[in-house]
Parts: C-alpha cells; structure tokens; sequence
C-alpha cells in the first residue's frame, strides 16, 4: 500500500485515501493475551487513512485496496 490509495476498511466498510505508511507495534489481546510485552514483537505495516475529516491508524491488515 502506497500514499494516495484509495483503501477500505475492512470491519466498517469505510472508504478513505492513504495519507502516510509507516511501522508500527501493536499488541493484540485477542491473540496475544493481556500481559503486554513489546519486546516480544515486531513492528508491523499500519497506515494513516482519511475517511472523511478524520486521519486514523489502522493496520494495513484490516485495508483492502480498490
């Protein structure tokens, strides 16, 4: 994913543009357990998306292009 796709989110269905990629880490629960050690984990692809006004991050996993 590059600056200027257009990405839908994939639990909301939102529509928005890449305005920034970057790496970040991210802790799971889910899959991880509430115990939180970074050190444990590597940074993953997350992006900044514009869906309408606001600018969130969201890892690249829950994007797809269209």
């Amino acid at each position: 994913m590059r600056v200027g796709d257009l990405v839908k989110h994939i639990e909301t269905n939102k529509v928005g543009v890449i305005v920034r990629v970057f790496m970040h880490k991210l802790w799971k629960t889910k899959d991880r357990g509430p115990k939180v050690d970074f050190s444990a984990i590597k940074p993953e692809p997350f992006a900044e998306v514009q869906f309408g006004k606001e600018i969130i991050k969201v890892p690249q996993s829950d994007l797809e292009c269209m």
